[in-house]
């Protein structure tokens, strides 16, 4: 008995090893860090990915290599790409068991297919990652679903279906308790109401988002978001003046228009008969709009670019690892040869001295012996109890008890046989 409980305590070293260390906090950290330039500097947002998914694969972190590569993939240029990305992503947050992580992904999936015009499989990887979200009580992940499926209604012009969604999508957006998620989730249903010609609730909820905004230190998205919405709202009642104000307002204070601000501006001063103004503003959004098309006109050999990228970055990963799964086979069969050289020493100097030795020194002998024929089992079977559990610590747990309870019989038989063979002294 007291042999399993040793095992057992010794088995927790390599559960010890899945726990965070300094090294995953640091490559969490740098995930985090890339997130803050993902909308401001693309070419810094990657760099620090490739940096997490480079220490990840380093340290075997898993959940820090599928968060790198859903990055890479939102930040991707190339529909096919980021499917590679979020594909690779939700294979490893299935095998560790991460069920936040896996909604995310499916998520990440079906936004891409609604991009390349695939509706039902759109549809159906939202169902599932609304589904994985629903068991798991993951409340911001609920209304991220409920809104993009209030996207899709909004696509085919059922807007009061939308609204319906948005409003839930609010519900658990107050639940999760952050603050961006609330402003966007009142945007959403204030849009909602505007394309229902509900012009008072469209400003009411605008002016809550703003608020949430405010309170989020969001400044830039809310005078964008909200300013669009009011003045759509004020030029739908004839109130041109006031649509004018919120986006000189707008102007003054951002720098710089959103494409649909800009054309509102135009849509504006041509309701007011000012079509100097109107025809600068409708020039402006001819070559905010040219920018775009060029950039869609481009895409075509960026995305080649970036798929001949990927080819490369894929092929010196398979490298690294193929270089990482050497060097530990090599690890594995010295550590394989050293237990082996032990454990047959120690019966042979059991075998030697079986006429000279202590009850003692034989007790201890045995003892030793096992404990490194446990080891060796362990070292044997664990990575593929890993890969069975999702390296969860209480299977592996519960595996090396079942090695030791196997092992416990076998030693209290060598014991009995080997003190029937030695002649017994008593000990100095």
């Amino acid at each position: 008995m007291n042999l399993i409980v040793i095992l057992a305590f010794l088995s927790l070293q390599s559960i010890s090893d899945k726990e965070p260390t300094p090294k995953t906090r640091h490559i969490d950290s740098l995930e985090k860090i890339s997130r803050t330039f993902w909308y401001s500097n693309r070419d810094s947002a990657i760099y620090y990915l490739i940096e997490t998914l480079r220490l990840s694969k380093e340290v075997n972190y898993l959940k820090g290599e599928a968060n790198a590569l859903k990055g890479l993939g939102f930040l991707s240029r190339s529909n096919a790409e980021k499917l590679q990305y979020y594909i690779r992503a939700l294979e490893i947050r299935q095998g560790i068991k991460d069920s936040i992580g896996i909604g995310a992904s499916l998520l990440d999936i079906g936004t891409v297919y609604g991009n390349i015009n695939e509706p039902e499989k759109q549809a159906d990887y939202f169902s599932r990652s609304f589904e994985i979200r629903k068991k798991i009580n993951d409340y911001g992940g609920i209304a991220i679903c409920l809104i993009n499926f209030g996207k899709m209604d909004e696509e085919k012009n059922n807007f009061s279906d939308a609204l319906k969604k948005y409003k839930e999508a609010l519900h658990y957006r107050l639940l999760a308790g952050e603050l961006n998620g609330i402003a966007y989730a009142h945007i959403n249903i204030a849009q909602a109401n505007l394309f229902l010609t509900q012009y008072d609730s469209a400003i009411y909820y605008s002016n809550l988002a703003q608020a949430e905004f405010i309170r989020a230190n969001n400044k830039k998205d809310q005078l964008q978001w909200t300013t669009w919405v009011r003045s759509k709202c004020y030029l739908a009642r004839g109130l041109s003046n006031k649509a004018l104000e919120e986006l000189k307002s707008l102007e003054n204070s951002a720098g710089k228009l959103w494409l649909q601000n800009t054309q509102l501006m135009a849509i504006t001063y041509e309701a007011k008969a000012d079509f100097k103004q109107a025809f600068a503003y409708q020039k402006n959004w001819v070559q905010q709009n040219d920018e775009l098309l060029r950039e869609a006109n481009d895409k075509p050999a960026l995305e080649l670019a970036a798929d001949y990228e990927y080819k490369i970055q894929q092929h010196e990963i398979k490298q690294k690892e193929e270089q990482q799964r050497l060097q530990k086979q090599r690890q594995d069969n010295l550590q394989f040869l050293v237990i082996a050289i032990v454990l047959i020493g120690a019966f042979v100097f059991i075998a030697f001295l079986r006429k000279k030795i202590s009850a003692q020194a034989l007790n201890i002998s045995v003892f030793v012996g096992f404990m490194f024929l446990f080891e060796f089992l362990v070292v044997l079977v664990e990575p593929s109890l890993q890969t069975f559990s999702g390296s969860k610590p209480v299977f592996i747990l519960l595996g090396n008890t079942l090695i030791a309870l196997v092992i416990a019989p076998l030693h209290h038989v060598a014991e009995k046989y080997f003190k029937a063979l030695v002649k017994q002294v008593p000990s100095q």
